[in-house]
């Protein structure tokens, strides 16, 4: 194994210009010349406040005096009538600086210009010539912080505030109480704090975390009184960040439950804060369990004096618009199991449980309005129709947000669906180097950079705008809430203010991104560095491969190893682009780390480089086997070069004409499997290599016409069926030939690939009978009662009608490529465009299956054998022309084509062992 030096690699940065502001400003007009700013350029403006905020920064960042000179910035807001809400004009010229606005606005535009300002700091900032005109595109641009969960103090509160203002987020949206703690001083029942504040230590919360023992101390928790909350508020409004408090009812009321038990049907007085441990039972067919009382009784009226003395008090401390009263996830069980709740249900001519949830929210509301404030909630203060036209916090995601918008409702998206990138105590990438986190999607920067919040052509009037929620089960510390946080923030940030047509990933990542990422790194705060490559494990099907690493982290160095070890700054020091070869029949792992100037460290990323024994799998419709092939046999007609074959070996009615086969390695099956699907209606999962049984199997019967099956990883199986006109899901938990499904009607359903890197189901159809589309699908539920929405952000018409099949873009999780009856095309997921594949393939006739390698070997199927200079044989099997399996090399030159004597395949294409 050897590596060379090829050439010197320039790591990502700004040269010249204007220092990048996110968000990005809605207009912005360069100058000639620049203004230098330096210790005598004296400030000026009517709003005192906030030239001391300016001047503030001024003296602790620059150590500047400002007094005193001749160069002037004016801070005012004659002119700012013309600007929208929360809008500014910024104007920089050799002479001086002029921020136009009002209140909000004027502060935003210091915001503005402090960014401008270099990470550095020297004897002057040499700002460009320029003019900015912004204003936001939605008036909530909020950050939601669980303090329930893990307590964090006053400093710490102040400090995440502040980076809110300079992204120009406007909501603190502040969960104070749950089950895991009440942090919020009420004077009328101060038990609420005294009891409910504490609970016994514990590090982190999941299933091993222990409940109290018998005797344990409650020494974990902490809280804020109310002159503290009065300071929090004083120095958010300071910033123009207006303060949404949530006090979570009826559910998760455990902690003022502990404090006051008489305000549940149980009354149990043995009820204790939850330190994190199992609280419920979360059952695989929908619906939960749980194993204490934790709601209030809603047919109690001393319940409804309590929430009026609390509300009461918050209302008087939070000058803000709304209240956040929770209401997401109450257990009815105690409810409906309780004599006395029953009785007043049938008093008071309540039908069920959930309408007895809605006749609490209404009183609730009620006693909200009583105070002068607005209430909102979680989706489920919708159900039973409790409230009118209120404003609700979207965290169901789009199809909840199209119904909600549709019943008049205002809503703030905070959705916590993975791919809107909104829930922050997901995860940022797919590593198991990552810390510890909630949830199984993975939400990294570009989703909630991506994420456009407006549906369709529905009145956007409705969508106040964006939040997103730091939830905070597994963060115990400032410096993990950071790393949870940035880089992220800055895409909530850029969705809730910037136009969408300005915003550019592209853009954004190679000259925004690293800028923030070295002020976060100078002003020792925590956040995620992102790897050296684009990949995190990969597989590299090469013997020679040049390794180009880059960095968003100025200054930063990039390590690395070929001996599989873990890289530190023992290891090379990455310097220029390294072409590694790997010795014949050996395999080289590459490992890589970036270590910033402040000593903090990605993830490790990992390849392994090396020829591979590449397999071809087929289905051939002529033998009407499954059969898969040695690649480095040239004669396909030789008995060394079918390495497996299979066909039912029972009399299964439905085969015939076998359309798919794909190996996936399954954990819920245990081990690799082969997915098999045929035209006449039989799908079959089947141990891989053993190639013997049915791990599970069903018959849709004739005239369905599956033509892909996929295997998710919870163990169900995706079908597409084109003359069915369907994607179901199958339970396939339940067993061999379950029938239990959930259906997605898709006209001409032929493709479906699972995508772990954005958890949705990659798709082909229509959406009428002449829109042939690619699109995601979002699989939601359990896995025995899987629920299907279309995440309508993906889908794209096709290039050319009748997409056949969809297959991952080896070595970038964020292509995929597409085959159709004209060619071969490459999806860009971040753009959420086609593009022109990276081959001259021209227009192929009948592409149906599709694949490459990591070392861009490329394999296409080919029914219709009629593409000259191609082989062609004029003779015609079941419909088709004989067939052929294309091969392309990485730079699109048609090398050779496979085939077998009369074979007719349908598909064919490389087993690719990154994805299985």
């Amino acid at each position: 194994m050897r590596f060379i030096v090829c050439s010197v690699l320039l790591l990502v940065g700004l040269s010249g210009g204007a220092q990048p502001i996110v968000p990005t400003p809605a207009l912005v007009t360069m100058g000639k010349g620049h203004f230098v700013f330096g210790p005598k350029t004296v400030v000026r403006g009517e709003d005192e406040r906030l030239v001391r905020v300016f001047t503030g920064y001024l003296r602790g960042k620059w150590k500047f005096d400002n007094r005193t000179g001749s160069s002037v910035v004016y801070l005012n807001s004659r002119g700012a009538e013309s600007l929208p809400a929360e809008g500014y004009r910024l104007s920089i010229t050799p002479d001086s600086i002029i921020v136009t606005g009002r209140g909000a606005g004027l502060f935003y535009g210091i915001q503005s210009l402090i960014q401008l300002f270099p990470n550095g700091s020297e004897a002057a900032a040499v700002l460009p010539c320029l003019t900015i005109e912004d204003w936001p595109r939605f008036r909530y641009r909020g950050f939601m912080l669980d303090v329930s969960r893990h307590f964090f103090t006053v400093g710490q509160v102040k400090e995440l505030l502040d980076w809110m203002a300079f992204y120009k987020l406007n909501r603190f949206h502040w969960h104070l109480t749950d089950d895991q703690g009440w942090r919020l001083e009420i004077k009328s029942h101060p038990k609420l704090t005294s009891v409910g504040a504490w609970r016994v230590p514990r590090i982190e919360f999941g299933g091993n975390t222990l409940a109290p023992k018998p005797g344990e101390k409650a020494t974990d928790g902490g809280f804020y009184t109310q002159e503290e909350v009065r300071e929090i508020i004083r120095y958010a409004a300071d910033r123009f960040i207006e303060i949404v408090p949530e006090v979570d009812v009826p559910g998760h009321s455990l902690a003022a439950i502990a404090a006051y038990p008489e305000l549940s049907v149980t009354r149990d007085s043995s009820s204790k804060v939850n330190p994190g441990s199992t609280l419920a039972t979360w059952f695989p067919q929908g619906g939960f369990k749980m194993h204490v009382d934790n709601a209030l009784n809603p047919s109690d009226e001393k319940v409804y004096r309590f929430l009026d003395d609390v509300f009461g008090e918050v209302a008087a401390l939070f000058p803000g618009k709304y209240i956040h009263i929770g209401g997401d996830e109450c257990y009815k069980g105690y409810w409906e199991k309780d004599s006395a709740v029953q009785a007043f249900m049938h008093r008071s001519g309540i039908g069920n449980a959930t309408a007895l949830q809605a006749y609490f929210i209404s009183r609730l509301d009620g006693i909200i309005r009583s105070k002068g404030k607005t209430l909102i909630g979680w989706d489920e203060i919708c159900q039973g129709d409790s409230l009118g036209n209120e404003t609700v916090m979207n965290r169901f995601g789009e199809k909840a947000a199209i119904a909600q918008i549709r019943q008049g409702r205002d809503i703030v998206l905070a959705s916590h669906d993975g791919n809107s990138g909104l829930y922050f105590d997901y995860t940022q990438s797919t590593s198991d180097m990552e810390p510890s986190h909630h949830g199984s999607n993975a939400a990294p920067l570009w989703h909630s950079f991506l994420l456009d919040p407006e549906y369709g052509s529905l009145d956007k009037k409705h969508i106040l705008g964006v939040e997103a929620c730091l939830w905070t089960e597994y963060v115990s510390s400032a410096d993990k809430m950071y790393y949870m946080t940035f880089p992220r923030l800055l895409g909530v940030s850029e969705t809730g203010w910037s136009q969408q047509a300005r915003k550019s990933w592209p853009s954004f990542a190679e000259k925004d991104l690293p800028v923030h990422l070295e002020r976060f790194d100078k002003a020792g705060v925590n956040y995620r560095v992102p790897p050296a490559t684009g990949y995190i494990d990969t597989v590299i099907e090469t013997s020679s491969y040049t390794f180009v690493a880059t960095t968003a982290v100025p200054g930063a160095k990039v390590y690395f190893t070929l001996d599989g070890s873990f890289p530190s700054e023992a290891a090379h020091l990455y310097t220029a682009p390294i072409l590694i070869v790997a010795p014949a029949g050996k395999k080289v792992t590459l490992r890589t780390i970036v270590i910033t100037p402040a000593g903090r460290r990605s993830i490790v990323t990992k390849a392994v480089i090396g020829e591979q024994v590449a397999l071809v799998i087929t289905t051939n419709q002529a033998s009407k086997k499954i059969e898969i092939y040695d690649f480095a046999v040239s004669d396909w007609n030789s008995a060394e070069a079918i390495k497996y074959e299979w066909r039912p070996n029972d009399s299964a009615n439905g085969w015939g004409l076998p359309s798919e086969a794909r190996v996936r390695n399954s954990t819920f099956f245990g081990g690799q499997q082969l997915l098999v699907a045929d035209s006449y209606g039989f799908c079959a999962i089947v141990p891989f290599p053993a190639l013997t049984g049915k791990t599970w199997s069903i018959n849709l019967g004739p005239h369905i016409n599956p033509h892909a099956i996929e295997l998710l990883p919870n163990g169900n199986v995706a079908i597409a069926a084109s003359d069915g006109g369907f994607v179901r899901v199958y339970t396939s938990s339940q067993g061999p030939g379950s029938t239990g499904y959930a259906s997605f009607r898709l006209l001409a359903a032929h493709a479906v690939l699972w995508d772990p890197a954005y958890n949705v189901l990659w798709v082909t159809g229509q959406y009428t009978t002449s829109k042939h589309i690619l699109t995601a699908l979002k699989i939601m539920g359990t896995a025995a009662a899987p629920v299907i929405t279309e995440e309508m952000a993906y889908r794209s018409i096709l290039p050319s009608p009748w997409g056949h099949d969809v297959q991952p873009y080896t070595g970038d999780v964020n292509k995929l490529l597409v085959s159709t009856n004209q060619g071969a095309h490459i999806y860009d997921k971040v753009t959420k465009a086609f593009r022109e594949a990276p081959h001259d393939i021209g227009g192929l006739s009948g592409v149906k299956g599709i694949s490459n390698l990591s070392s861009g070997r490329m394999a296409l199927t080919r029914p219709d054998a009629g593409k000259a200079p191609l082989p062609f044989e004029s003779c015609k099997l079941n419909g088709w022309s004989t067939s052929y399996v294309d091969f392309y090399s990485a730079d699109g030159v048609y090398k050779l084509s496979r085939h077998r004597n009369g074979a007719a395949y349908y598909k064919g294409r490389f087993l690719n062992a990154e994805y299985q």
